[in-house]
């Protein structure tokens, strides 16, 4: 699961907003405080959504947090892989909005814009100890997606 980061960090094109979040396509998910994933076309006003802390160590910790709006709609996207560390034939993929303000974080907390990042960039990646949802709820079994 990938880190988009907030938009706390001013750009030449809109000012710091650290209240929003620009976190994808209605088929991501969503890490929730109670450990399950929502996709976010669930997402309704006061859910709640796990938030982090990115440090120059890494998550530094994490709240939970109350949403206060959803909104959909059509932007251009690109799509991001990434290869785990050690483990080059695994693979997490995101589609995310092509623009500036849209950031992920580097392993020492630095936002980095998703249009910039290119290949070996580093960024930091939730990996859960399972590898397979149900409803939301971590199982274990052995899944392929694609």
């Amino acid at each position: 699961m990938f880190l988009v980061l907030s938009e706390a960090s001013e750009s030449p094109f809109v000012p710091a907003r650290s209240f929003r979040v620009n976190a994808g396509p209605v088929s991501s998910y969503c890490l929730c405080p109670d450990g399950k994933t929502k996709y976010l076309a669930e997402l309704c006003a006061g859910d709640h959504v796990l938030a982090v802390s990115v440090g120059p160590f890494g998550i530094m910790g994490s709240r939970s947090v109350v949403v206060g709006r959803c909104k959909i709609e059509r932007r251009p996207l690109v799509l991001l892989e990434a290869c785990l560390a050690g483990q080059l034939d695994t693979k997490a993929v995101i589609i995310l909005q092509n623009a500036e303000t849209v950031r992920l974080s580097s392993p020492t907390g630095e936002p980095q814009s998703v249009s910039e990042i290119g290949e070996g960039q580093r960024i930091l990646l939730h990996v859960s100890r399972s590898n397979a949802r149900h409803m939301g709820m971590a199982i274990e079994e052995t899944i392929i997606e694609k």
